[in-house]
């Protein structure tokens, strides 16, 4: 992930909804923590649609 995003970019990460009936291993809880790991940071929460959720990330501002 660190050679594919630039420190001052940005990435929106999507998964479906829990009551949208669509079969995945893809959960919100999952991806999150990776991500923070990975020294990123979460700071927006959207509902794409009705089936779809959406997180946006980007790098901590000390770590820009």
């Amino acid at each position: 992930l660190h050679p594919l995003l630039a420190k001052d970019g940005l990435l929106w990460v999507s998964w479906p909804k829990g009551g949208s009936g669509l079969e995945t291993d893809l959960k919100r809880d999952p991806i999150r923590e990776y991500l923070l790991a990975q020294g990123l940071v979460d700071t927006k929460v959207a509902s794409v649609d009705e089936q779809w959720s959406g997180l946006k990330f980007v790098y901590r501002l000390k770590d820009r």
